[in-house]
């Protein structure tokens, strides 16, 4: 039982490291970091006004893709904590939805600043 409460608080806090760590990235003024992330001629064909824009609801869609596979990594520990063996499932439909909603958030973003 005291195992079981240590892993699934071990993987909650390196799910929240990774994620803060990545914020802290893409908050960052590195021009590179922004280049790669986003294609450069796609970045570099935005005004000044829009890459700061852009990036910014980037950084939301990332976030909105973190907060929902959240959600089911925790409910995946909850049903492995209470024994249950569909723990799995969770966790292969949140990587789903939690991709597919941030791919199709960031072709409307993209769309939107073209």
């Amino acid at each position: 039982m005291k195992n079981d409460i240590l892993s699934i608080t071990i993987v909650t806090i390196v799910y929240l490291i990774v994620w803060f760590m990545i914020i802290k990235i893409r908050n960052s003024r590195c021009e590179i970091v922004k280049n790669f992330d986003n294609g450069s001629d796609f970045y570099e064909s935005l005004s000044e006004l829009d890459k700061e824009n852009y990036w910014k609801e980037d950084t939301k869609v990332l976030n909105i893709f973190f907060l929902i596979l959240l959600f089911f990594v925790e409910f995946a520990m909850f049903l492995l904590f209470i024994e249950n063996k569909m723990w799995f499932l969770p966790l292969i439909i949140g990587t789903v939805i939690s991709v597919i909603t941030g791919i199709i958030l960031s072709i409307k973003l993209k769309r939107k600043y073209k």
